[in-house]
């Protein structure tokens, strides 16, 4: 469920975001919708890949037809496209299980939307207030998802490491939480192939529905689609309808890179 309102993020090279009232979606990844901003977003975050690898390893020159340029039966927007929606999909998988064991409400893009702004609010505020704040006091978004994910993470291993994994050691528990990430994305790439039959959940005690639980997905009916590899599903365009814009920006982005920050505001 989207939050209500509309958040303002007015950071650096940042645009208002919508969170209700959403347009069409540009694509589905695992049967769901994908916004515009989430898929600019992690687009913003391929881009420079993509460049680097058809520049230094395909010699193509950047150029203004660079992404419309088909190499080895590929061009640069279809793998941007293709290495954008993979990550989407990547990313919703581990939010996910991150809302599943109780970290956070839902794993949607907009929670994180809404806990960026929050943590600039309070942190801002501490900042007035004389209390002494580790790190920027503005996060950008790219250095809060960093810091948000990373803590989640961290959580994530050690509650799973306690419940089900209670005889092995840190190390051990970081390695199975990687193999257990890389499990669900699987499973998620083959939703899609397995349509109304559903993927059946790993189990895990106590806990009733949704990743870890042992519940049968439904896969919603897609309508025209068009399958990029086996991860993402990209819904056909009506005419006139919109398409992601690799040489530009996503509606949230950022140059910087991701940064996990230690601590927040010292009372």
């Amino acid at each position: 469920m989207q939050d209500e309102g509309v958040i303002r993020v007015v950071t650096g090279l940042l645009v208002t975001v919508c969170l209700a009232g959403a347009a069409e979606p540009l694509a589905r990844v695992h049967g769901e919708p994908v916004g515009e901003a989430e898929y600019g977003w992690f687009e913003e975050q391929e881009r420079t890949g993509v460049i680097q690898h058809f520049q230094s390893n395909l010699k193509v020159e950047y150029g203004p037809d660079f992404w419309d340029v088909k190499v080895e039966g590929v061009t640069p927007r279809e793998m941007l496209r293709q290495r954008t929606l993979e990550r989407v999909g990547r990313e919703r998988v581990e939010r996910r299980l991150f809302a599943e064991l109780g970290l956070i409400r839902n794993g949607s893009f907009e929670e994180f939307l809404a806990g960026f702004e929050r943590a600039n609010r309070e942190r801002e505020a501490a900042q007035r207030a004389g209390k002494v704040v580790f790190g920027p006091v503005r996060f950008t978004p790219l250095q809060y998802y960093g810091y948000w994910k990373s803590n989640l993470r961290i959580e994530a291993i050690n509650k799973l490491g306690r419940e089900r994994w209670a005889a092995e050691d840190r190390k051990s528990w970081e390695k199975s939480y990687e193999e257990l990430v890389e499990e669900l994305v699987r499973r998620a790439k083959e939703k899609p192939k397995q349509g109304a039959q559903g993927i059946r959940g790993s189990g895990a005690p106590g806990r009733r529905g949704g990743l870890l639980a042992g519940e049968t997905i439904e896969t919603p009916r897609v309508v025209g689609r068009v399958q990029i590899g086996e991860l993402v599903e990209v819904v056909a365009q009506e005419d006139g309808g919109a398409q992601p814009h690799p040489g530009g920006k996503g509606e949230v982005g950022g140059g910087e890179d991701g940064e996990a920050f230690a601590g927040g505001a010292e009372e």
